[in-house]
């Protein structure tokens, strides 16, 4: 019971820290989304199904603490979760499918962040594309660690290729 419960708490303490921990400490362009990390490293861990609940939880309280269009982080959040789940949980032993998952899901992302900057602005700075740049490397370094750090603590008990 516990094992199935903790994943929605670190998803809740991730937000947490994401909405009004981490703004006080880091500059906010150069701020990692620590709680998109967290629900990548939980699907590539958990799986597809449970992956896409935690993005769903993930980004329904991020889409009502923080003013977005109502439902865009979520959608992100269910896809990316339910992306690295799959490929995850069914290309466990290949390397170097848990350096490119994660970062389609955080290049979609930041596109998608983009975007809604370039509606609510009308133009895009040059240093925009530089901080996102410098986003997608700092969260695939954390994707990583959160990764390792889930899978010794929540690793499946059976594994699908024996």
């Amino acid at each position: 019971m516990f094992l199935k419960v903790l994943p929605f708490f670190i998803a809740l303490v991730a937000v947490l820290l994401d909405v009004s921990v981490l703004p006080l400490f880091v500059i906010d362009p150069m701020l990692p989304v620590f709680s998109f990390c967290v629900v990548i490293a939980l699907a590539m861990t958990l799986g597809r199904a449970r992956g896409a609940l935690v993005g769903l939880f993930a980004g329904l309280l991020i889409d009502v603490t923080v003013w977005n269009p109502f439902g865009m982080t979520s959608v992100v959040y269910v896809m990316a979760g339910y992306l690295a789940g799959f490929i995850g949980s069914n290309q466990r032993r290949i390397l170097i499918a848990h350096l490119l998952i994660p970062a389609l899901c955080i290049a979609v992302f930041e596109a998608t962040a983009l975007a809604m900057r370039y509606v609510s602005n009308g133009a895009l700075l040059f240093g925009d594309g530089l901080q996102s740049a410098f986003r997608i490397v700092a969260e695939l370094v954390l994707i990583q660690a959160l990764y390792l750090l889930f899978y010794l603590t929540m690793k499946p008990k059976r594994s699908t290729y024996m």
